[in-house]
């Protein structure tokens, strides 16, 4: 092949391609310009769609009463909630809880109503720093002061206790403080008795084993534990004298006189005084009103399946469970809790 038909190919080649580059750019540049009409009645894409707002919850360590209570609220907000998801953040529980919904890390959360009290008042751990920007929504459930010991056991009165050794929970949580101060109230401190600072699930073997004389739990009704433990040890509780469970409540509003139902236990046939904490479910006053509203409209409206998570769950429909120990303790409701109390009849 001859030099000039070489060239004149590449030449040809090289006009080829210039031509066909040239027919793509401006059918490149027509189907951008010239767009299908969207057919009316179709569905928008997913990237149209309303997006979902977000709310970061606390909820305790996992395993506990209150972080299965959470999952509970998150299922059926993530079911049926139009607006609201929930994302559960595992948490040190209710002292953390209420520091990282405080400073906006998170947007709700649970606490016990000791420590949330004395968060909001800047009480205790919080002396000087009141967490005035928390919001109560709706109480978990009721923790119960529940002092156990065994059938043949010679403690027969709260007062037995002193020299003896007693299980009153971790140190520092929500239930060894409630413990504390219930104790306290009666005159009777660490000093007067050996404190065993061991988890539920040791107090019940101590207990079992001998090496403790009672277990002091507060915690929702019956300790599961308990109810293992007195299959083959037969138990017996300890009543709080109801003259200073009443003064307790009244003087100090995240207590409450309480009675432990009767048949909660084996053997047990008539209602045992006691007090009681409550846990509590809140949010930072920021959160918007609908949003705090569907979680609690959502939560409260499907209980019985957030009870599928948690037993205690099933009390949700009785006022004097879910709003009135919140109105006892004198924090203020979140705008969206209040605005669905008062839809219920619940509020005026």
């Amino acid at each position: 092949m001859s030099g000039g038909v070489k060239m004149f190919n590449k030449k040809r080649n090289r006009a080829l391609r210039i031509l066909v580059v040239a027919f793509l750019s401006v059918g490149l540049f027509f189907a951008g310009c010239v767009q299908e009409k969207p057919q009316e009645g179709v569905a928008p894409t997913p990237t149209e769609q309303k997006t979902k707002t977000t709310i970061y919850y606390g909820g305790c360590k996992v395993g506990g009463a209150a972080y299965s209570i959470a999952v509970g609220i998150q299922s059926v907000v993530n079911k049926y909630a139009k607006d609201v998801v929930i994302d559960i953040q595992t948490t040190n529980c209710g002292v953390e809880n209420i520091d990282l919904v405080a400073s906006k890390q998170l947007d709700m959360g649970m606490a016990g109503s000791v420590s949330l009290y004395q968060g909001y008042y800047g009480m205790g751990a919080w002396e000087g720093k009141p967490r005035k920007n928390l919001r109560a929504i709706h109480t978990y459930y009721i923790t119960a002061v529940q002092a156990v010991v065994l059938k043949d056991s010679s403690i027969k009165s709260i007062w037995d206790i002193k020299g003896k050794r007693v299980a009153v929970g971790v140190k520092g949580s929500g239930s060894e403080l409630r413990v504390r101060e219930a104790l306290e109230f009666l005159g009777i401190t660490y000093n007067d008795f050996e404190p065993y600072f061991i988890s539920y699930s040791d107090a019940v073997d101590a207990l079992k084993t001998g090496k403790i004389d009672m277990a002091i739990f507060s915690t929702g009704y019956p300790v599961p534990k308990v109810l293992e433990l007195e299959v083959t040890h037969p138990i017996r509780l300890i009543e709080y004298p109801p003259e200073y469970g009443k003064k307790l409540a009244k003087e100090r509003p995240y207590f409450m006189y309480f009675e432990i139902p009767a048949g909660t236990y084996k053997g047990q046939d008539k209602p045992v005084p006691t007090v009681a904490g409550y846990t509590v479910a809140f949010a930072h006053k920021d959160v918007p009103e609908e949003v705090a509203y569907e979680v609690v409209k959502t939560a409260l409206e499907h209980y019985m399946e957030v009870a599928q998570s948690h037993s205690r769950a099933k009390e949700w429909s009785r006022k004097e469970v879910v709003l009135d120990p919140i109105l006892n303790m004198g924090i203020p409701l979140h705008p969206g809790a209040e605005k669905y109390y008062k839809e219920i009849g619940w509020l005026k």
